[in-house]
């Protein structure tokens, strides 16, 4: 039977694959490394700088129950923790969550201030990092991309740049560790734009890798991005792509076009979209503008109607 890494993945089974392989991966961890049960001030935690967490802070909505969980009955599973570099600190490895929630539950006081049961173990950063990545791997609150740009500071600080390594980590495919890398590689110009980051995901890269390792089309899809920018739009990842994608003569085609009446340059706009429908803005009519400009105005909107309907 070939190795998890030699199989094939369909689109739809990467996210599936990747918790299932790291939840075994937790347990393997877990069930290796036994450290020393202790309770610890949860105000001497910091997070694991590799946590993939850091780019996704946990919301009080997504631990609520947890939170009156703990309350009622404590806690009943201890985090991870190592000793920090810092004197008399700690790093959580796994139990953000946990930790969260004790921080929130003493914050509201009407009791004793909760220790944090942790139990402390001696990990190297490539086992922290595996042990963290395992308990994330079917968390909902961390999307895609920041789960990419996890992989990638791994990748570079853990794993030398060696990507079948980073997958034999993991326990996925490579294919599946080179598309988050290319995920995480999307230029900041572009992720900038977007209007839901987390909305990101291996098939934006997808479509635009091919364009983005042409060098000509590279700077031309840079230079729509900046134009977006300049416009201060921001844009839902797939129609981020829809405008990044389009040739030279399509953006020609589909530009805005100005009708000015009298002083006014920009009365009315007229724009063609890509699906063949056309919208036509008309801003507040000025009480000083003349009849003769409000009818050239009027003539020029009928006229582009009519060209439109035409072709149509």
């Amino acid at each position: 039977m070939p190795k998890n890494e030699d199989l094939p993945f369909a689109d739809e089974d990467v996210d599936a694959e990747m918790a299932n392989t790291q939840c075994e991966t937790l347990e393997n961890s877990m069930g290796r490394s036994v450290g020393i049960l202790k309770e610890i001030d949860p105000d001497l935690c910091d997070p694991f700088q590799l946590n993939g967490r850091l780019q996704a802070p946990i919301k009080f909505s997504a631990i609520s129950g947890l939170v009156e969980s703990i309350r009622e009955d404590g806690q009943q599973v201890p985090v991870v923790v190592r000793v920090s570099s810092t004197s008399g600190r700690y790093e959580i490895i796994a139990g953000s969550r946990r930790a969260k929630a004790i921080r929130i539950i003493n914050a509201n006081g009407g009791g004793p201030q909760r220790l944090l049961l942790a139990e402390v173990r001696d990990l190297d950063d490539k086992a922290a990092w595996k042990l963290a990545s395992a308990e994330n791997a079917e968390r909902k609150d961390i999307s895609p991309y920041e789960r990419a740009l996890n992989w990638q500071q791994a990748l570079v600080s853990l794993f030398e740049n060696n990507q079948a390594e980073l997958a034999r980590s993991l326990n996925v495919h490579r294919s599946v560790v080179s598309r988050m890398i290319d995920l995480a590689n999307l230029p900041q110009e572009i992720v900038d734009l977007v209007s839901r980051p987390e909305a990101l995901s291996v098939h934006t890269a997808e479509k635009l890798g091919p364009a983005l390792k042409d060098t000509n089309r590279r700077e031309t899809i840079l230079g729509f991005a900046r134009n977006i920018a300049d416009s201060g739009k921001k844009l839902s990842a797939s129609e981020l792509v829809r405008r990044l994608l389009l040739s030279p003569s399509e953006v020609e085609k589909f530009r805005p076009v100005a009708m000015k009446a009298g002083r006014y340059d920009r009365q009315a706009v007229w724009q063609t979209r890509p699906n063949g429908s056309v919208q036509i803005v008309v801003r507040r009519i000025p009480e000083e503008l003349s009849a003769k400009d409000r009818r050239a105005l009027q003539k020029e909107i009928v006229s582009k109607l009519a060209e439109h309907l035409n072709q149509a």
